[in-house]
């Protein structure tokens, strides 16, 4: 089972799925995916850098030998085709962009078991969204930044006369956190990619050796720097050069005068992790937002880079933290057929409101097998054995610390010896009838999906 980068569903099936996506979920096993998520703040460029790196990759083939990009979908197909728009730039949107979905091959890497091919999923979210989001917009970006290990911080850096019609840079470092937290998704250990955006204004106030890296971008001329050798690219040496420049941007960001030394005490607190861009999407001045010149995008790909290089390398990530909460489900194996666990699907409607975000291994109690785990669907009718409905062998080895879920419409008949339990607070009922809320200290009635926003809030806190 895969989550489909078009709709957000999980692909069970190919029947059951109707995105144009579910073709190519049988070949998704050994096929690297990076998803990207741009945010930032209304005008700030996360659209135009999109663009540029669009067609940035669509120069790459005639570049790098064998590199080939690919459209999944009729509307990243249609992206691809149609290049750059070279009358005016991209306006801001209040909505949330669609996806761009691409499948890349012989991508650069630094590992010769790297897979020849690349999938990389494009969403770029609205400028508003770290300020005042809209309730929609929350609800589909919660899955995308779930999946996404380094997001990208887009910032235009300004003078100090702007500094009053401009958001600190770690102000929008904290509303990013905010939204992390009013999703559930913990951005310990992960990499923050910060951008900084139309950089060639302002170029003149950084260090000579930061203006050479911007101007000398290997994809803009034929005459490839020591990044080309005879056998290509050298993406090694290409992100040994970007380390150094984000070392340096980093080091520029704890001077900037608004927001600057905020945006790293908030990473140092929060166990962020972060990676320093400067990219020049256009490549002269739109603030009009007509474009007067052909476009000349520079190091528009770093940010990209990034991601895939960490994604390949596992640099600056803990694994341990991306990984889903591992949740044990207790079932009764004395529900009937026609009890709302099955009859009515609420043991399948639990498991898809709560499997994007937690691992559900689903047993019958009485009986130390699984029978079904994760990311398999849950168990669609009673054992065909009885079994005697007690938890204790089960929890035997529970040592995550998770909660564990327990399906009945009436007490195991071990429960209550849990009830001064040090494990009592991990154990949480789940009934559908309102006659059975108060069997146990910690039960949930399930009436809604309200109520499972609410369990999954608890289950992943």
């Amino acid at each position: 089972m895969y989550l489909c980068p078009q709709c957000l569903q999980d692909i069970d099936s190919e029947e059951s799925h109707k995105c144009e996506f579910k073709f190519l979920a049988n070949s998704l096993g050994d096929t690297a995916q990076t998803w990207i998520t741009t945010l930032g703040e209304t005008s700030h460029g996360k659209t135009t850098l999109l663009e540029a790196i669009l067609e940035m990759l669509r120069r790459l083939q005639a570049v790098i030998p064998g590199f080939a990009i690919n459209g999944i979908d009729a509307h990243s197909k249609n992206l691809l085709q149609s290049g750059l728009s070279q009358k005016r730039v991209a306006p801001a949107t209040k909505s949330i962009p669609k996806q761009v979905l691409l499948e890349a091959y012989n991508f650069p890497n630094t590992s010769a078991a790297a897979s020849a091919r690349q999938l990389l999923y494009f969403f770029d979210s609205p400028g508003e969204f770290l300020n005042s989001p809209d309730e929609h917009s929350v609800q589909q970006l919660k899955i995308v930044l779930q999946q996404t290990v380094s997001p990208w911080l887009i910032y235009e850096l300004a003078g100090p006369e702007q500094f009053a019609n401009r958001a600190p840079l770690g102000s929008v470092l904290s509303n990013l956190i905010h939204r992390y937290m009013e999703s559930n998704v913990s951005l310990a250990d992960r990499t923050i990619i910060v951008t900084y955006t139309m950089s060639q204004k302002s170029l003149g106030a950084f260090p000579l050796e930061i203006q050479a890296y911007l101007n000398s971008d290997p994809f803009l001329s034929t005459n490839h720097t020591s990044e080309f050798s005879a056998r290509g690219f050298d993406f090694g040496a290409y992100m040994r050069n970007a380390q150094r420049v984000s070392d340096i941007l980093h080091d520029l960001t704890a001077l900037y005068p608004h927001g600057g030394n905020l945006l790293l005490e908030l990473a140092k607190q929060n166990r962020i992790n972060l990676k320093f861009c400067l990219t020049e999407s256009i490549g002269h001045d739109v603030s009009d937002g007509v474009l007067h010149d052909t476009r000349s995008p520079k190091r528009v790909l770093d940010p990209l880079f990034w991601s895939v290089y960490l994604g390949q390398n596992g640099t600056s990530i803990n694994l341990d933290t991306l990984r889903k909460p591992r949740i044990k489900v207790l079932i009764d194996p004395d529900l009937a057929q026609n009890s709302p666990w099955f009859q009515q699907q609420w043991l399948s409607i639990v498991w898809k409101n709560l499997s994007k975000f937690v691992d559900l291994d689903f047993y019958f109690m009485g009986r130390l097998q699984p029978e079904t785990i994760a990311p398999t669907a849950p168990p669609q009718k009673p054992p065909l054995t009885r079994y005697i409905p007690v938890i204790a062998p089960l929890l035997a080895d529970n040592k995550t610390g998770n909660p564990v879920l327990i399906i009945a419409d009436k007490l195991p008949h071990d429960l209550q010896d849990f009830a001064f339990h040090s494990e009592t607070n991990q154990l949480i009922l789940l009934v559908t009838n309102e006659a059975n809320r108060d069997l146990w200290q910690n039960t949930f009635l399930i009436r809604n999906s309200d109520d499972l926003t609410s369990l999954r809030t608890l289950m992943t806190q």
